[in-house]
């Protein structure tokens, strides 16, 4: 097939390999977007016997005091029953966007902060 064949192909056995498709099999919530380069997503993980989604952020620069990111969940088969900012209820504001997606925007409270661990709880 020559090269760009070949490429072809090996490229998209990386894809099929990394098993992409189980997301859409899993029906798990997932990280749509996050506002600004400099905040990054350290961690994301949904535990399915508990239906909690954690999420952890970090900004690498001090001047960043809020940010925005969207969780798509399939609402067909979740609601969401509670969202909690570093083990408390306030500090940010949540948007419905559409049918299974969540807006939700905060602020770092001290410069000195620059971690913050959302759990979003389903049900």
């Amino acid at each position: 097939m020559g090269e760009n064949g070949y490429n072809t192909r090996s490229f998209l056995r990386t894809i099929y390999n990394s098993k992409f498709y189980e997301k859409f099999l899993n029906n798990e919530p997932e990280v749509l977007l996050v506002e600004y380069p400099s905040i990054r997503v350290t961690r994301a993980q949904y535990d399915s016997s508990t239906k909690s989604l954690l999420i952890n952020f970090n900004t690498e620069k001090s001047m960043i005091l809020s940010t925005i990111f969207q969780i798509k969940y399939p609402n067909s088969l979740f609601s969401i029953s509670n969202i909690t900012r570093d083990n408390y209820s306030d500090g940010f504001t949540v948007n419905q966007i559409s049918k299974g997606i969540i807006e939700i925007q905060y602020t770092y409270n001290t410069i000195d902060k620059q971690e913050t661990e959302f759990n979003i709880l389903f049900h």
